[in-house]
């Protein structure tokens, strides 16, 4: 019979938490008409995501994680330490340089970090430190993770339900985008602890959607969808942006807003670009309001009409892209 001492209880409480709340990841294979989506719930990826925004490493990050890690976490300084830690390995990178492809997976965070190192996506050192930073913040995020845990589900369930209605939607993308053949990509749903501040992403080949009750996570799905099939345009956008004193990410995003939800939504119910840019200045934002930057939803207002005939007609984006610029110069970005 081995006895345990009351002082190893909370080490062996600590290792439940982790072994639950980093295991079992649920996939399923959605076919949305042109794009495969791998669809995962998996815990490593949403320890990862929510420690990357909370660290606050770039002002793209969503800083609804912060509001709530600050309202309800009580974090420690050796929380803040590791926090900071994280923010610089993640500012060496950059985004979608290693750690996406690296902890966005189905695996363990222990068989993530190793396989990273195996596969040459971050050095051993960086896998080490980060492993040690995501399994310190399993035991405090798991509340949320569980709570939310029903609320992914359903819209997992709803995805698959309503994939028949979504595809026409991205065949359409996929022949405006010139899309070859099928476009196989990750997706990872992750709980968002702030209702009505949604957010995703597509790095290092990865798309990501925060799922909450409000805003619907569908529209950002989409316009996540988007960003994947024009990723093949990168070089094009950039050189575009420039050219009118825009950088590729305002340009990129404005894009992607002008069609969800620019063109998504009910016109006869809402305008969710006019209203997002009209909170922001009420509120005394400027140029960016962290993870919502104003100048997208200018650009992406503008050009709406143009991606709306160009969808209508059936262009690509090689047609559209010249007619957007075009309307852009009309003003002042620098």
């Amino acid at each position: 019979m081995v006895k345990i001492r009351f002082s190893t209880l909370p080490v062996l409480i600590n290792l439940l938490f982790v072994v639950a709340s980093t295991s079992s990841a649920q996939t399923e294979t959605l076919n949305l008409g042109g794009v495969v989506i791998l669809v995962s719930d998996s815990r490593t990826a949403q320890v990862f995501h929510i420690v990357d925004q909370m660290s606050q490493w770039d002002s793209g990050v969503h800083h609804g994680y912060v509001r709530w890690a600050t309202r309800t976490l009580n974090l420690r300084p050796e929380d803040q330490e590791l926090l900071k830690k994280h923010a610089e390995l993640r500012r060496a990178r950059g985004w979608g340089n290693g750690f996406e492809q690296a902890f966005y997976v189905d695996d363990l965070i222990e068989v993530a970090a190793q396989r990273a190192v195996d596969n040459k996506l971050i050095s051993a050192d960086e896998a080490a430190a980060e492993k040690m930073i995501l399994l310190h913040f399993v035991p405090i995020l798991s509340a949320l993770l569980d709570r939310s845990a029903p609320q992914i589900t359903a819209f997992r369930a709803r995805l698959k339900a309503e994939g028949k209605r979504i595809a026409p939607v991205v065949r359409k993308l996929v022949r405006f985008s010139e899309t070859k053949g099928i476009l196989r990509v990750p997706l990872f749903l992750v709980a968002n602890p702030e209702e009505g501040s949604g957010g995703g992403g597509f790095n290092g080949g990865r798309l990501v959607v925060e799922v909450q009750k409000q805003p619907d996570p569908l529209p950002i799905l989409i316009h996540e969808c988007l960003h994947a099939l024009l990723w093949q345009h990168k070089e094009k956008i950039r050189v575009a942006a420039e050219s009118i004193g825009l950088s590729w990410v305002n340009l990129n995003e404005g894009i992607a807003h002008a069609f969800s939800p620019g063109l998504t939504d009910d016109p006869r119910e809402s305008d969710s670009l006019a209203e997002r840019l009209t909170r922001n200045f009420q509120r005394g934002a400027a140029a960016s309001d962290g993870y919502a930057q104003s100048k997208q939803y200018m650009v992406a207002l503008i050009i709406r009409p143009i991606l709306r005939s160009s969808l209508n007609h059936g262009e690509t984006f090689s047609r559209f892209l010249p007619k957007a610029v075009s309307k852009l110069r009309e003003f002042n970005w620098k």
